[in-house]
C-alpha cells in the first residue's frame, strides 16, 4: 500500500469542473471485482465533479473515462461516484485503474475518441 498522495489539479468536462483530490495505490482494493492481474497494481483516484450548469447532466464513466500510463490507454476498472447530477450538484468519490507496477504518473482522461481532456499527476 502506497500512502495517500494529495492533489490539487483540475479541469473541464462538458459542464463538469473536475478536481482530482488524493491518489495512491494498493494490490488490493474494496473497489476491485477480481483479483489486480500480475505485474499491476491498483490506482485509486479521489476526485469531486460539479455540474456547472442548470441542466441535469449524465457522465457514462465507463465509457467516457480512461488512464494513461506512459503510452498506454488503460480502462477504467470500477468507481464509487454519482454519475448523474442535477444542475449545481457536486458529487465526490473514486475511480479504480488496474496499472503496471512500478508507474510513478498517469493522465486522467475523459472524453471519447480524439476529443479527450485531462491532467497529468504523479504518485
Amino acid at each position: 500500500m502506497s500512502e495517500k498522495r494529495m492533489l490539487k489539479k483540475h479541469f473541464n468536462y462538458k459542464v463538469l469542473d473536475v478536481r482530482l483530490k488524493s491518489v495512491e495505490t494498493e494490490k488490493q482494493a474494496l473497489l476491485a471485482l477480481n483479483p489486480v492481474p500480475e505485474g499491476k497494481t491498483y490506482l485509486i483516484l479521489e476526485l469531486s465533479m460539479k455540474n456547472t450548469s442548470k441542466l441535469q447532466f449524465i457522465i457514462f464513466l465507463q465509457e467516457e473515462t480512461s488512464l494513461q500510463v506512459g503510452k498506454e490507454i488503460i480502462p477504467l476498472e470500477n468507481y464509487k461516484i454519482e454519475n448523474n447530477l442535477d444542475g449545481g450538484q457536486e458529487s465526490t468519490g473514486l475511480l479504480l485503474f488496474a496499472i503496471p507496477e512500478g508507474a510513478k504518473s498517469a493522465k486522467i482522461l475523459f472524453g471519447k475518441f480524439d476529443n479527450k481532456v485531462g491532467v497529468s499527476f504523479k504518485f
